[in-house]
């Protein structure tokens, strides 16, 4: 096996075993673990127009989220969604959209 080949299984070896290492312990404390995906999803999108209203960046927890946005449905976010179809950015995401689908 050449070099550059070995470094590359080795990488894609560390890469897999860091994935399941995070997973797993994730599972242990998936409480936690969902706040701290929250917490990166909106620190992401606290400057967009959505997080900006819901004060995204006084957020440090899953209390202050939910005490800032109040569960709704599509009309409430209709709105937001009419604006990032006409191609404004920054309005529910910092991504810019891939699609746009109803469920």
């Amino acid at each position: 096996m050449e070099t550059a080949d070995t470094v590359q299984h080795a990488l894609r070896l560390w890469l897999r075993i860091s994935a399941a290492n995070r997973f797993e312990e994730a599972t242990r404390d998936p409480a936690r673990a969902q706040e701290r995906k929250l917490l990166q999803i909106v620190g992401r999108n606290r400057d967009t127009v959505f997080g900006q209203r819901h004060g995204f960046g006084q957020v440090r927890s899953v209390r202050d989220f939910q005490e800032r946005v109040q569960p709704g449905d599509y009309d409430a976010l209709s709105p937001y969604v009419e604006r990032s179809l006409r191609g404004e950015p920054n309005v529910l995401t910092a991504e810019r959209p891939l699609m746009y689908a109803t469920t």
